[in-house]
Order: C-alpha cells, then structure tokens, then sequence
C-alpha cells in the first residue's frame, strides 16, 4: 500500500503534470511502472544542462484525481501526476522556472 507523498513529506504537492509513458516501440519502457516509482526529472531551461537531473517525483492519481493507493498493479499508460520537488531548499529556486509547456 503507497503512502501519500503529503503525509512522508510534509508539504503539499509542488505541481501537476499530464503525463503519457512511452511504449517500447517508441523508445520507451517495455513494462509500466508502479506507484513509488523514483524518477529523476529534468526540463528545458536556460542553464540547466543535459545531464542535470533534479529529484521531483510523481505521484500517480486515478482517472478521478485521488492519489493511486495500491502500488501492486502497474499504473496507467497516461493520466496525471502530482510532483513533488523533494529536498524543501530547492523549492523556491524550482518553483519559479516549472511552467505550462516546459
């Protein structure tokens, strides 16, 4: 059973994202992960370089907009997330650089 992000981290999601997992086919995984997958993020902005990965991490929701409890079955091929920006310093610095479409 997942634990929402809220109750481990303390704080309220940073933002929400739609999301589609890319299949095999083109270039993506071959299985669907599971809810409490670590992902590293990245996203297109002046200075930051190819290989800089930042530790915002999703959490799955359902076709309803509740968070995806049971972390035993793989999760949609596409839906929304919310993300959360995992060490509170970088909050700040994040939060004025992630905007629709980035």
């Amino acid at each position: 059973m997942h634990q929402p992000n809220k109750s481990k981290l303390g704080f309220p999601a940073d933002f929400r994202v739609r999301y589609t997992f890319f299949v095999k086919e083109k270039g993506g995984r071959s299985k669907l992960p599971f809810q409490g997958i670590r992902s590293d993020f990245w996203y297109d902005f002046e200075g930051h370089s190819q290989n800089q990965l930042y530790m915002i991490g999703p959490e799955f929701e359902d076709s309803l907009g509740n968070i995806i409890l049971d972390n035993s079955n793989p999760l949609p091929i596409n839906g929304t997330a919310l993300m959360w920006i995992i060490v509170p310093e970088r909050r700040p610095y994040h939060q004025g650089k992630v905007k629709v479409g980035i």
